[in-house]
């Protein structure tokens, strides 16, 4: 019952995730439309892309081990707000917010990283300065909702 519990909430909660994880503003109970998230994923997953400059990355094994630990936050997170924040006959699990999540994110993002797809030139400047737009437009978007 708990593994059924668990595989309707990944599916009725999966996007929240995602758009909580980068684009949702915590206490503030602030959405932003998908359209403002897209480049937040963009950009989060160029910047963890591996550079033309720097070592090979992990074997399969490593990897592999990397996406387990994530796994094990995952389905712990999970478990704890199971037992916090779900009342008795839901059908999924509450109280779970992809900002939980970020914390175990770089092991996730080490499973993604590969030897194949790699980046001629470093552009982590220019990745912070769009991550300054994009933040700008949020709060511009934010104002607007606000008035």
């Amino acid at each position: 019952q708990m593994l059924g519990m668990l595989f309707n909430t990944i599916i009725e909660q999966g996007d929240f995730y995602v758009k909580s994880l980068i684009s949702y503003f915590g206490w503030f109970e602030f959405q932003t439309p998908w359209f403002m998230a897209i480049p937040y994923v963009v950009v989060l997953c160029l910047a963890f892309m591996r550079k033309a400059d720097e070592p090979k990355v992990m074997g399969i094994a490593q990897r592999s081990y990397s996406l387990i630990l994530f796994g094990i936050v995952f389905l712990l997170i999970e478990l704890l707000l199971l037992l916090d924040h779900t009342y008795a006959g839901s059908g999924i699990i509450l109280g779970v917010q992809g900002r939980y999540f970020i914390p175990a994110l770089p092991l996730l993002f080490l499973f993604v990283r590969n030897n194949t797809i790699e980046l001629k030139q470093s552009f982590d400047m220019k990745l912070l300065y769009l991550i300054g737009v994009l933040n700008s437009g949020i709060f511009i978007y934010s104002c607007s909702k606000i008035v």
